[in-house]
């Protein structure tokens, strides 16, 4: 019983499988003509969401660049006032201070860089 009900549905499944509609059925020609226009629409769709997204990106990149240039700005402002108390300060201070403050401009340095090469960067 159960090899035969296993036969059965087999034969179905590949009967099923094995028949195609006619090329004459116009439901079959409507149909490829609606898939290929969806497909078209879909393919629409996509390429303005990837220019949707790059604009987005773009747009995200100058703020960020925008907002990297002030804190940039800031910071140089803030190493300037240093400067000037470090130069006020006792010769020790500035033997102690002078390698630290090198190596914090230096790391300025190449932040401004970093965000040169962001602004520069293309999508």
């Amino acid at each position: 019983m159960k090899n035969t009900l296993l036969i059965t549905s087999l034969l179905a499944v590949v009967l099923a499988l094995g028949c195609k509609p006619s090329a004459a059925d116009p439901a079959v020609k409507t149909s490829e003509k609606t898939t290929a226009q969806q497909l078209e629409k879909v393919e629409v769709a996509n390429k303005d969401t990837a220019v949707a997204i790059k604009e987005y990106t773009f747009g995200q990149k100058t703020e960020f660049v925008m907002a990297m240039r002030t804190q940039l700005a800031e910071l140089n402002q803030g190493m300037d006032d240093l400067s000037v108390k470090i130069e006020k300060a006792s010769e020790a201070v500035k033997a102690e201070a002078a390698p630290k403050f090198a190596a914090l401009r230096e790391k300025a340095a190449q932040l401004a860089k970093q965000v040169d090469e962001i602004s520069d960067a293309t999508l």
